[in-house]
């Protein structure tokens, strides 16, 4: 049985969010019949609980957020070949896993791949040429990064700098400048729900926003220009 580690962030402020989570959790483990699925849920509200199986661990986060730094966090806490970085509004189709890893295990050099959402990657990918690369929201789908475990013997910790917006593009970045390859799998598709701020208060909007405004200029700072992607569409 093939193991894979699935880092998932979590922040249940409501109980749309809630059900959010747990569906992606619930969902994941439906997917794929050979493969045994480790969750490490890293839930930055306290007062939430949850009923999951023995393969699902939760850590309650009562520390200040960072994207790039929960995952770091996240991605140690198991020990399998394979790790996950996931967002909690996704939704993933039969034998998404398998997919990645077949092609994975067809080219030893591919440490890093991420699977195809339609609703986002058919308006970028045009040939067959297009599925490697480290273009954000057109190789690489921050929400949902598969990987395998030996690449942070080269990359080492993810840029805690980053703690929302421009995870995805330094991610990339580092790939690239690294030479390490990096594929978008067609044959794994994961829908990105991609809508759960709007069930929260303006408050709670106001705390995101303190997470996205810094983004770019850090970016820019670490690699002296933008990032050819703006995220949420910002030119």
């Amino acid at each position: 049985m093939i193991e894979v580690d699935v880092v998932i962030l979590s922040w249940a402020k409501t109980e749309y969010l809630k059900n959010m989570t747990i569906f992606c959790v619930k969902n994941l483990f439906k997917t794929e019949k050979n493969i045994n699925f480790n969750v490490y849920l890293l839930e930055s509200n306290l007062d939430t609980e949850y009923k999951f199986n023995d393969n699902v661990h939760v850590k309650y986060m009562n520390e200040t957020f960072g994207y790039h730094k929960f995952m770091n966090i996240g991605r140690k806490l198991g020990k399998s070949e394979y790790v996950v970085l996931c967002n909690n509004d996704l939704r993933f189709t039969k034998n998404w896993a398998s997919s990645i890893i077949s092609e994975m295990e067809k080219d030893e050099d591919l440490l890093s791949a991420c699977p195809y959402e339609p609703h986002v990657n058919s308006k970028k990918i045009q040939n067959a040429d297009d599925f490697y690369g480290y273009e954000t929201r057109k190789h690489i789908n921050g929400w949902c990064i598969f990987q395998k475990r030996k690449i942070y013997d080269i990359i080492g910790d993810l840029d805690e700098n980053f703690e929302f917006w421009c995870c995805d593009d330094d991610y990339g970045m580092v790939l690239k400048n690294n030479n390490i390859k990096h594929k978008l799998v067609k044959e794994s598709i994961v829908y990105h729900e991609d809508n759960g701020s709007r069930t929260l208060k303006q408050r709670d909007i106001n705390i995101i926003n303190q997470y996205t405004s810094g983004g770019l200029s850090k970016f820019a700072k670490k690699y002296g220009n933008f990032p050819t992607y703006y995220p949420f569409g910002k030119k």
